[in-house]
């Protein structure tokens, strides 16, 4: 008698009460059968025979055969509906919405089912999801303790989940969910249920969209209700994924009890080929996506003890595999946020919503939104507008000298170096007493390596009839292409402006292009129709 609940106990199943009704039900020979049913349920993962007395060892069987086939190896790569079970916080990098099954027989009538489904939020980036899992160890004939036939009885376990999870939670690169769960235990007339909650977290992708971390807490909080005193005991996992090449991931896991995880996985067009080991046992697998929106994954683990079993999972995307990830709208919703940001002054706060964005989605930094976060960025740290608010502040405020500054600052972000540093001069030029503009000017000069010119700090019309000016005199001097400098630069300023478009014409004349002269006269005289001079000596060139 004693046998059996040292077993039951082994199991998680004690019922200290319920034994003591139950003694006598089984015979020797039908606990052996019955022990050996449940012992190779356990087959996958090997962890599961390293501490086979621990409550909820459900949810160390597994979920999805991608993540079986890598040794379980996921803490850092779960983006899926089993995100739930192996990490709530990649519910906050989903793409899209996802179904998942997963079906194993495994002895004698025993059998695992996996069930999950995951979807976005509407407009929050992050998502939720729910799952189900049951495991059947069969159903076994009773025996009194007269060795008599008696009622049979089975052993079976259901597990239901929620969990949800969030993207750029305090950090553009961070996600972080929670899962809660609940486990209902039934051995013969016996049962109970199990509760607890799963605390999550992901940072990355870093190093160029390569490595990801991740760290999960399971059964932060636990509960219990029924007949038992078992709780489903706290475990810490941390985990680390690196893709190594194109299409070749690695992954690693570690848990606060010394159990290592470590599995890779190579992916060629719509097949994928994985290997994965923990410290009981190897595994191996592959998988493939067919009709656009399925994916199928076999995984194999090879025990040192019980040999052989096998997983088979099915993955269904909403909107099939090309569609453009909905992570992808919400980074845009963000850049819609900086660009007001930038129009607003609020260069800080724009920063923000740049990083979030690409957070949401690497391909952003591969547009012009990646150079323009560098240039941001340098921005940023260079008038030290974090450290100092009071910049940001007057960089908000509407008037001659700010509206210059911000135009200056908007050039430099879309690369406009040249007519970035002349507008930084002009802005000094409204108050040049005003430190923050000169310092200001500092930045941009050294930012766009721009030299600084003292005798061309002054308010944009001074500037522009300086310009024209000297123009004029080097023109004389027959330095035409210097001459031609300054009317280009006064068109950056004023690009309206007739007077440095006639005197440009006459640059090129003087050059010898009379087509682009001819060119630019005509622009001139459009813009100031009153210029007679002009209109002219085109009559006597023959162009009018």
């Amino acid at each position: 008698m004693r046998d059996i609940e040292e077993y039951l106990y082994m199991k998680g199943w004690r019922r200290e009460k319920k034994c003591e009704r139950m003694r006598g039900a089984f015979s020797k020979g039908r606990l052996a059968y019955f022990i050996s049913i449940s012992v190779l349920a356990c087959t996958f993962p090997s962890s599961s025979f390293a501490s086979p007395g621990r409550p909820g060892e459900i949810f160390n069987f597994g979920a999805g055969a991608r993540p079986l086939a890598m040794g379980g190896a996921h803490t850092a790569m779960s983006s899926d509906a089993s995100s739930i079970y192996y990490n709530p916080s990649g519910l906050g990098m989903l793409a899209g919405r996802n179904a998942a099954l997963m079906h194993s027989t495994l002895f004698e009538g025993a059998v695992y089912d996996y069930m999950g489904y995951a979807q976005n939020f509407g407009r929050l980036p992050g998502g939720w999801g729910l799952q189900m899992i049951r495991f059947s160890a069969g159903t076994a004939e009773g025996r009194d303790e007269f060795n008599n036939p008696s009622s049979a009885f089975s052993y079976s376990e259901t597990a239901f989940a929620a969990g949800a999870g969030l993207r750029g939670v305090f950090l553009p690169a961070l996600s972080l969910g929670a899962a809660a769960k609940i486990t209902s235990r039934v051995l013969g007339n016996s049962s109970d249920r199990l509760m607890g909650m799963d605390l999550g977290a992901q940072y990355g992708p870093l190093a160029g969209g390569r490595l990801n971390f991740g760290l999960v807490l399971q059964n932060a909080a636990s509960f219990s209700s029924g007949d038992t005193s078992d709780r489903l005991e706290p475990a810490v996992k941390a985990g680390a994924a690196y893709t190594v090449l194109p299409g070749l991931a690695l992954a690693a896991d570690v848990s606060g009890s010394g159990e290592f995880r470590i599995g890779t996985e190579y992916v060629m067009g719509p097949g994928a080929l994985r290997v994965g080991y923990d410290r009981q046992a190897v595994s191996f697998g592959g998988g493939i996506k067919f009709l656009k929106s399925y994916q199928f994954d076999v995984a194999m683990l090879k025990h040192e003890t019980l040999g052989l079993s096998n997983r088979v999972s099915l993955n269904y995307y909403f909107g099939g595999f090309n569609k453009p990830p909905r992570t992808r709208s919400y980074a845009g919703n963000y850049l819609d946020k900086a660009e007001e940001n930038i129009r607003s002054g609020d260069y800080v706060k724009a920063l923000e919503n740049v990083e979030m964005a690409g957070g949401m989605d690497l391909e952003m930094k591969k547009g012009p939104w990646g150079e323009k976060e560098i240039r941001l960025t340098a921005i940023v740290k260079g008038l030290k507008l974090k450290e100092l608010p009071r910049r940001q502040d007057a960089l908000k405020i509407r008037g001659e000298q700010p509206d210059e500054a911000n135009r200056a600052l908007v050039e430099y972000l879309n690369g406009n170096n040249l007519k970035s540093a002349l507008l930084a001069h002009s802005a000094l030029g409204y108050a040049p007493n005003e430190a923050f503009y000169g310092e200001l000017l500092a930045v941009l000069v050294r930012l766009t390596s721009f030299e600084l010119r003292k005798d061309e700090i002054l308010p944009r019309p001074m500037l522009i009839q300086e310009k024209l000016n000297k123009a004029a005199e080097i023109f004389y001097e027959q330095r035409f292409e210097s001459a031609l400098r300054q009317c280009e630069e006064v068109l950056l300023l004023d690009d309206k402006n007739a007077v440095a478009w006639t005197r440009l014409g006459s640059v090129y004349y003087a050059m010898g292009d009379r087509e682009k002269a001819r060119n630019i006269y005509e622009k001139a005289v459009k813009l100031d129709p009153s210029d007679q001079q002009t209109i002219d000596f085109m009559k006597m060139q023959g162009w009018k």
